[in-house]
């Protein structure tokens, strides 16, 4: 039995991890014309100048997902949510504000350009969620996007750690906005095709999982 060398093994190797690394680079170039990142969609209604509101932001993972196209461009962004935990991971990039989606009447009427929504209606009572709707179009001096779910799941296994920072009752799915309700609402949905950086190597959203919704005013 032939018995590798030194340089033999160590040869071996660095082609290995050449021929992953080159893999991973493909694949980080090709995945995004198929598989588009959130803010990107967001980001052809939002302009560089723009004052944007984010309801439930969480930890803003699609509007400063570094993976593909880097921070949302506005001129400055407002991450709302109420657990604490959150914010404390952004605060020292966004400003941010601990207030639950009951609070909205403290922003006046017409006070940003932009209100984002995404993955956050589906955490509500279906009444509470029709009540933001309509806040957040008092807010708006341009639009409404939301993103949430087109059919009901309850969000279990993410309700004891999302994101690594633990238990949060929150994060429990209550109702669900189907794309007819939200026409009715006066919103423009579509189904893009979404993928991020805790999604790219694992099975890809499903092509209607999700709704996208613009409110224009």
């Amino acid at each position: 039995m032939q018995v590798l060398s030194f340089d033999s093994f160590v040869w071996f190797w660095s082609v290995l991890f050449d021929f992953f690394g080159c893999l991973i680079f493909i694949m980080l170039q090709v995945v995004p014309f198929y598989m588009h990142w959130l803010g990107g969609y967001i980001q052809d209604f939002v302009e560089r100048d723009d004052i944007v509101l984010d309801v439930g932001c969480g930890i803003m993972q699609a509007t400063s997902d570094s993976l593909y196209k880097g921070s949302l461009k506005c001129k400055t962004i407002l991450g709302m949510d109420i657990w604490l935990k959150y914010l404390d991971q952004i605060k020292d990039r966004y400003p941010t504000l601990c207030a639950n989606t009951q609070n909205m009447w403290m922003f006046p009427d017409s006070s940003y350009d932009v209100v984002l929504c995404l993955d956050v209606l589906e955490h509500l009572e279906l009444s509470d969620a029709m009540k933001l709707i309509d806040e957040m179009k008092r807010i708006t001096r341009k639009h409404v996007i939301i993103y949430t779910p087109e059919e009901f799941e309850t969000n279990e296994e993410n309700e004891s750690n999302a994101w690594d920072l633990g238990n949060n009752p929150h994060q429990k799915h209550k109702c669900v906005l189907t794309e007819s309700e939200l026409k009715k609402l006066g919103f423009d949905v579509s189904h893009p095709r979404i993928y991020s950086q805790r999604r790219l190597f694992k099975k890809y959203l499903p092509e209607k999982s999700n709704n996208f919704g613009i409110w224009s005013k």
